[in-house]
């Protein structure tokens, strides 16, 4: 897991660097708990086949324990969209 987490930060810095737009190749940067939260959440309801997700901590939508908040995903599941969630539990 340590490794994948490496190369997958190795990719989106070398992504980051080389990109003129950003968001045109797929990067979006969003700052703040809030915010986060917030499009995660619209990402994951406009979801239509498959999510896919790596994540570490900081959690930033968080619970006071600083466990994730859950995410409701009943819609999109309803609709057959699949979601894989796999955290390293490092920060």
């Amino acid at each position: 897991m340590e490794e994948l987490n490496g190369s997958v930060d190795r990719i989106a810095a070398q992504l980051l660097s080389t990109a003129n737009a950003p968001r045109a190749m797929g990067i979006e940067t969003v700052r703040g708990s809030r915010a986060i939260g917030e499009r995660v959440a619209a990402l994951l309801v406009s979801a239509r086949e498959e999510v896919a997700l790596l994540d570490r901590p900081p959690h930033a939508s968080s619970e006071p324990s600083g466990m994730p908040a859950p995410l409701d995903v009943t819609d999109p599941v309803r609709r057959g969209v699949r979601y894989g969630w796999r955290s390293t539990g490092k920060g």
